[in-house]
């Protein structure tokens, strides 16, 4: 009896094993494989507060285009806020950029900034810019780029200018040829106008239409120094600028420049510009006693260096007060010395305003 007791008891505890291991594995069994809860969805984020400014594309391009063609851009502009959007201001980067907008853009919608740039002046590739002013309180300035890449109605071989240097005043010659691709649309017309000891005559090539050579005479001065010669001549092109040719003689005796003009580049009507270069005497000693001037939306002044050689720096700057109108303008201005084989110099400007 005792025996078997003992023998109920250990079937009993065995079977209390097995089932809390059964339970045990079973447990295991339904936590290994009970599906996980979803991930929480995102909270939206909030609506901006605000106008905000957008723009798909900041930068456009335009190609195949020609000098004195008018290059249009457009660029949409889109208000993400909530609130309107207020175009304050589009400043162009330059004169040659006119450029239209709409002021008032509601939430979720779309307005238009265009802008026409003039190519007169231009070629090769060219960077524009607009400067948009906004009430976007993150944005309140963006930058837009209007690219350009210009082809010249013509070229000019050499670029449009020589240098020359001379011991004696005698008359010193140089040809340039001038090329279209408008090939027999293309022609020189006269007369040409000068500004300087310059003469200039034109022939077109033989058996290449479109193609010219222009033969330029500069006569120095007897007095020696550094002259200037500068001739336009017009084409038959509408919009194209005239064939510009610059010669330079540079003197060893007398007064010399450097650069041997006042070149503003482009200039914006009304808007203030100066332009400068150097006078010196390679072999003499001078003083500048006084300058002339042939416009009076000009002002000179001019300082003394200090160097082996005596030499001034004048400044030559264009007030935007009588303000120049919209095209070619240039000119001379004259500089009185003490130098006796040089006395006086006239001192060639150009500018191209828009």
């Amino acid at each position: 009896m005792n025996l078997n007791r003992r023998a109920v008891r250990w079937r009993s505890a065995a079977v209390g094993v097995v089932l809390a291991l059964g339970v045990c594995l079973e447990l295991q069994v339904v936590v290994s494989f009970a599906a996980e809860p979803p991930p929480a969805a995102p909270a939206a984020s909030p609506a901006p507060d605000g106008p905000r400014i957008v723009f798909d594309n900041k930068t456009k391009t335009i190609e195949n285009l020609e000098t004195g063609d008018t290059a249009h851009f457009a660029f949409e502009v889109r208000n993400d806020g909530n609130k309107p959007l207020e175009i304050t201001g589009v400043q162009p980067g330059c004169g040659c950029t006119v450029a239209e907008y709409d002021g008032h853009v509601e939430p979720g919608k779309t307005g238009t900034i265009t802008a026409d740039v003039h190519t007169q002046a231009l070629s090769g590739q060219v960077v524009k810019t607009l400067s948009i002013f906004s009430n976007d309180p993150l944005r309140p300035l963006e930058t837009l780029f209007l690219v350009l890449k210009i082809t010249p109605p013509y070229t000019v071989t050499p670029a449009g200018s020589a240098t020359v240097s001379f011991d004696q005043p005698v008359p010193i010659t140089r040809v340039f040829r001038v090329d279209s691709r408008h090939k027999g649309a293309f022609k020189l017309l006269g007369p040409a106008a000068t500004a300087g000891p310059i003469t200039v005559k034109f022939d077109a090539v033989k058996d290449s239409p479109g193609s010219y050579l222009i033969t330029t005479i500069i006569t120095p001065p007897a007095a020696g120094g550094d002259v200037v010669g500068q001739t336009d001549i017009p084409t038959n092109l509408a919009g194209a600028a005239p064939v510009h040719i610059t010669v330079t003689a540079l003197g060893q005796k007398g007064l010399c420049l450097s650069p041997s003009i006042f070149g503003f580049g482009l200039v914006q009507s009304g808007v203030p510009n100066r332009a400068q270069l150097s006078l010196f005497s390679r072999t003499s000693k001078f003083q500048i006693q006084r300058i002339e001037l042939d416009d009076a939306a000009l002002d000179a002044t001019y300082r003394e260096g200090s160097n082996a050689i005596v030499w001034y720096d004048i400044t030559l700057s264009y007030r935007g007060k009588n303000s120049w109108t919209p095209g070619t303008h240039k000119g001379f201005i004259t500089v009185y010395t003490d130098l006796g084989m040089a006395p006086s110099l006239k001192i060639p400007y150009h500018a191209e305003v828009q």
